[in-house]
């Protein structure tokens, strides 16, 4: 019977030894911090879906003397609101208007010719769509003023371009234009749509400003800007 206590004595004290071994020289598991950095967002380019560019505009919920009329775009990736420009080109005042969706509904003038423009928004970035312009239908008009014209320039080295427009008008009735760099005319009455070897200044602003005149002499204005490196 002793010799029994006597093995168990050591096979006790043997266990003992065991889990008491030193573990100060353990290493814990290191957890490694998270040096990913996440990708920066960017904004893209996104494009106006109604109402159409340079037309008439029929649709929308009549309001008395207005019209309600729900404008659209696509969406621009990451984009996180909207600001809708509405430029009234009929009275020359411009209002903004915010969205945090595609859409955005607003009342309009009858009769009245409009342009417009989106801002998609992502923090401090911004990315701005084409203008478009249209009418809003209304009481019957017996001349359409003409769209403001849609301007672009071709550099052909030398500081010398080639300046090109294009116009529009619902009655199709354009009969003249009168084209301006930096305020000083370059042509007037003319037909012609392109303007050739105009002198700028590389590496400097300048602007060119197209007026439209109709059969009726409604006119309209358009002015772009153009930066080119030399």
């Amino acid at each position: 019977m002793k010799s029994y206590y006597t093995h168990l004595y050591i096979i006790l004290s043997f266990m003992l030894v065991c889990c008491s071994k030193d573990s100060s020289n353990a290493t814990d598991p290191i957890t490694e911090p998270n040096t990913t950095l996440s990708e920066d967002k960017e904004l893209s380019t996104f494009n106006l879906v109604f109402p159409e560019d340079q037309s008439l505009c029929t649709e929308g919920l009549d309001k008395d003397n207005q019209i309600e009329l729900e404008f659209s775009w696509e969406a621009s990736e990451n984009a996180t609101s909207y600001s809708l420009e509405l430029s009234n080109i009929t009275n020359d005042t411009k209002t903004t208007f915010s969205s945090q969706t595609t859409t955005k509904t607003i009342l309009l003038d009858k009769g009245t010719q409009y342009g417009w423009q989106v801002i998609a928004k992502l923090n401090d970035d911004e990315m701005a769509s084409a203008a478009w312009s249209f009418y809003s239908q209304g009481s019957i008009v017996e001349n359409y003023a003409p769209f403001p014209a849609e301007i672009s320039i071709t550099d052909k080295g030398n500081q010398l371009i080639d300046i090109n427009w294009s116009g529009a008008d619902l009655d199709n009735d354009i009969v003249s234009y009168r084209i301006y760099m930096n305020e000083i005319m370059l042509l007037e009455n003319t037909t012609d749509t392109v303007f050739s070897n105009a002198e700028i200044l590389y590496d400097t602003n300048f602007e060119i400003t197209v007026v439209t005149t109709d059969e009726a002499g409604n006119t309209s204005s358009n002015t772009a800007s153009f930066w080119l490196s030399s």
